[in-house]
């Protein structure tokens, strides 16, 4: 489990995260919404440790505050909105950066699971190619495949996954198989804390939706409960068409601008 008790973050005067205070738990996606500039991916950088806060995060049981990088791999994967190479490394190269415990060691187990998990991602036969050559949407799923690889293997997998706007550079069908291993991992026991902007996608692979607006949690809960016409309107400045799918889901259908004025 994840918990925040009076989590804030300012950027010069202005309060990005204002005293946020919720648990999280394993074994769902949690998919974390609002509009640019709310603290979405700021929230995941606190929880990530690799941003400085006010206040408390204890990531299952462990004060990350006091958590040094080995720690926290242990206890977190995590995908960043933008990944950047250095060196012409190979595909298999950048996924294996992931291997932790005995599969580091092993070459021949190692090559094989980064071959499986470049096909699972619809990678097959890339792992020789070089890295830089890919498209933005391959070079998005080669580095899932890495973060993949560190929250499956080692000596207690970490059971987070934090994924910044994953489907990035992604097309509609690879975007679903995306989220779809994110569920998967979630219904395997681990937890999923995904930033994502297609509301519709976000209802479709969410447990529940953390909505961020003014430096505050807005909403919290599950899809068929937190989104509606106010909140699409007060949030995103929106106005839409809802419908209900299976499960109490809700689709959207964006329609115009709200005419409203913003402070």
């Amino acid at each position: 489990m994840i918990r925040l008790d009076g989590v804030s973050l300012h950027r010069g005067s202005r309060c990005i995260l204002c005293g946020l205070s919720l648990d999280i738990r394993a074994g769902e996606v949690t998919v974390i919404l609002g509009p640019n500039g709310s603290g979405k991916s700021t929230l995941l950088a606190a929880l990530a440790g690799t941003m400085p806060y006010r206040g408390a995060v204890r990531l299952n049981g462990h004060d990350v505050s006091r958590c040094g990088p080995a720690r926290m791999a242990e206890e977190r994967a995590v995908l960043p909105q933008h990944s950047e190479l250095a060196f012409p490394f190979r595909v298999a190269e950048v996924v294996a950066l992931g291997a932790r415990g005995g599969l580091a060691g092993d070459p021949a187990a190692l090559a094989a699971r980064v071959e499986a998990l470049l096909a699972r991602l619809g990678l097959e036969g890339f792992g020789p190619r070089n890295a830089a050559s890919l498209s933005g949407g391959e070079a998005q799923r080669m580095h899932l495949a890495r973060v993949l690889l560190q929250a499956e293997t080692g000596s207690g997998a970490p059971p987070w996954l934090f994924l910044d706007e994953p489907v990035n550079g992604l097309d509609l069908a690879h975007q679903l198989a995306v989220m779809d291993e994110a569920r998967a991992f979630a219904r395997q026991g681990g937890g999923v804390l995904a930033v994502l902007h297609d509301l519709n996608l976000a209802v479709r692979a969410a447990d529940r939706l953390l909505v961020l607006h003014e430096g505050g949690l807005c909403a919290d809960g599950p899809p068929g409960r937190v989104l509606n016409d106010a909140l699409l309107e007060t949030v995103f400045g929106c106005e839409a068409l809802m419908n209900r799918i299976p499960l109490d889901r809700p689709f959207l259908l964006v329609q115009a601008q709200a005419n409203i004025t913003r402070q």
